[in-house]
């Protein structure tokens, strides 16, 4: 808790996108059986979250939209490389790619 009794922000938030954002492609998954390691996510706090997620050392970006008491539907992108993976996470959280 912050010191005015607030929940501290955990992660960065996605800015609502810019005129000119690209959009990313998203598929649909049932569930995420297949243990990615996540390392970066949005805050929590506002949905969608996002998550920069690897696995077998490709990179893909995980998006989970909840609704209050349901389940999340969970999409994420096509694989990449690190780098490639690193800009486009960093794109996202500048609000130019959706």
């Amino acid at each position: 808790m912050s010191l005015y009794g607030l929940p501290r922000c955990i992660g960065g938030h996605v800015p609502e996108p810019a005129s000119h954002c690209e959009t990313l492609v998203w598929h649909r998954i049932n569930d995420k059986t297949d243990e990615a390691r996540i390392t970066r996510q949005t805050c929590p706090c506002s949905y969608p979250v996002f998550q920069l997620c690897v696995k077998d050392d490709e990179w893909f970006i995980r998006r989970t939209v909840s609704a209050i008491g349901r389940a999340g539907r969970i999409w994420e992108t096509d694989r990449w490389p690190r780098n490639e993976a690193e800009s486009i996470w960093s794109a996202l959280l500048m609000g130019h790619v959706r």
